[in-house]
């Protein structure tokens, strides 16, 4: 099973996949939650995890990148794309990236497709 959720819903899909056996891949698109607010001692070995944000996203705090990396390992790949939007892969959304969106969803596509 993969979960995949956009904003406040790749908090919710981070949570349900930390603690669901059947999830062996996660993508977090435009938001990631501190290990602190996931309730678990450890990052499930299970459980591949990638996460896209623009650079400037005010919603996307460094630290919590910062400690989720940490805590995950070579677990989770992160990618930071130029800019500030917060959903720039929305097309037809005030903040849409054409280039962002299109070299995340190429890179979504590369690590679905790497899964067994």
């Amino acid at each position: 099973m993969v979960l995949a959720g956009f904003s406040l819903g790749a908090a919710v899909a981070q949570l349900v996949a930390v603690k669901e056996e059947r999830v062996r891949a996660l993508v977090l698109m435009h938001s990631v939650l501190a290990p602190a607010r996931l309730e678990v001692d450890s990052w499930p070995e299970r459980l591949f995890a990638q996460a896209h944000f623009s650079e400037g996203d005010e919603w996307v705090e460094a630290d919590e990148v910062a400690a989720l990396v940490e805590f995950a390992g070579d677990a989770l790949e992160v990618f930071t794309y130029p800019g500030d939007g917060h959903l720039f892969a929305f097309d037809g959304w005030h903040e849409y990236d054409e280039d962002s969106s299109h070299r995340m969803y190429e890179r979504v596509s590369d690590f679905l497709g790497s899964l067994d």
